[in-house]
């Protein structure tokens, strides 16, 4: 999943923003999300943010708006696998109403293509397309269940469930975050009279879905990295253009961007770098001792006696699975779903 995230991020970007810059941005993307690359149902919302918001952004930039159509497809996916697919919802309609708000403040070029009737048409098909699933009125009240369960009036959803905690009052955890957002936020001052509309939205609205619970942080990385490589991409550019001196450090900029990404590597994907090495040694996310039960895996894994495993910890099947199946199932935690709401309180 987390290439299939740093495809999804960077190859739109390629040729709009600075090799090394997107490299940096990429891997802070990447650092954001890292607490959520486990086997998770949102791993699909992880990938399609940064899609959605390429497509959005590439027709106000004056692209064709047929390609909002693809958004359609994109929408059908995303509500028939992850809750989430609001999010797609609101990069899609944000990207009008900062276009709406652009027009009105007299800088129709930054609104580009998307109030036309031939952009409205696929928005409009993308946001019905979300009904078309098994459970339709369930799949359009599903954010609102979320939004109850994060809110803090149902204090027994935070307290039975530490991911649903606010992350005020964790800001310590998340230094990552807090960098990259500060990080944003000078771009976008720096580069006021050329950023969108839309743009602020985005920022104001992630970041306040990152502090409303623990949860939530890595689903604002997307985002915020998107906005810092365009915008900060920008800034380099133009002082690049402002001192031509500056163009000889293009290669070694990019030489260190390659290295500091092939630095990232066995960080990332120690997954693979401990099969491939057969290494005893424990370094990396991936195989932390105390956050992932990799011996208690390997112990079931050689056990013989029969049975399957049904995980406490949602986010550690996905070290079950690796583990241990085929040879036992492994059954993901259904929390809150499984039981009802009288029965969770208990």
């Amino acid at each position: 999943n987390d290439r299939r995230a740093m495809l999804a991020f960077a190859l739109p970007l390629r040729r709009r923003v600075p090799p090394a810059w997107l490299t940096l941005c990429a891997l802070a993307m990447l650092l954001g999300i890292s607490s959520r690359l486990r086997v998770r149902p949102e791993a699909v919302t992880l990938v399609l943010i940064p899609l959605t918001f390429h497509l959005v952004e590439s027709v106000r930039l004056g692209g064709p708006c047929r390609r909002l159509w693809w958004i359609v497809p994109v929408m059908l996916l995303w509500a028939n696998l992850h809750g989430l697919f609001i999010l797609g919802l609101g990069l899609l309609w944000g990207g009008f109403a900062g276009a709406a708000i652009d027009r009105l403040l007299g800088r129709r070029a930054l609104a580009g293509g998307l109030l036309t009737g031939e952009a409205l048409v696929p928005a409009v098909a993308a946001t019905l397309a979300c009904l078309l699933t098994p459970w339709p009125i369930e799949t359009v009240l599903h954010p609102l269940l979320l939004l109850t369960r994060i809110s803090g009036q149902a204090y027994y959803y935070s307290y039975g469930v530490s991911e649903l905690q606010p992350t005020f009052q964790a800001l310590g955890a998340f230094p990552e975050a807090i960098v990259l957002t500060a990080a944003v936020a000078l771009a976008l001052a720096m580069n006021l009279r050329r950023v969108p509309a839309a743009h602020f939205l985005y920022a104001a609205a992630f970041v306040l879905l990152a502090l409303s619970a623990l949860r939530n942080v890595a689903l604002a990385a997307p985002v915020l990295a998107w906005l810092l490589a365009v915008h900060g991409g920008e800034l380099a550019g133009r002082a690049v253009r402002a001192a031509p001196r500056l163009r000889f450090a293009r290669v070694p900029l990019n030489v260190a961007a390659v290295l500091l990404a092939a630095a990232a590597v066995p960080a990332i994907a120690t997954g693979w770098w401990y099969r491939a090495l057969r290494s005893e040694r424990m370094f990396g996310a991936g195989l932390e001792p105390y956050r992932f039960p990799v011996a208690l895996a390997r112990f079931l894994a050689a056990l013989p006696d029969e049975g399957d495993i049904l995980c406490a910890n949602f986010g550690d099947a996905s070290t079950f699975v690796a583990l241990t199946y085929p040879a036992r199932k492994v059954w993901m935690d259904g929390r809150l779903e499984v039981h009802s709401e009288k029965r969770f309180i208990e």
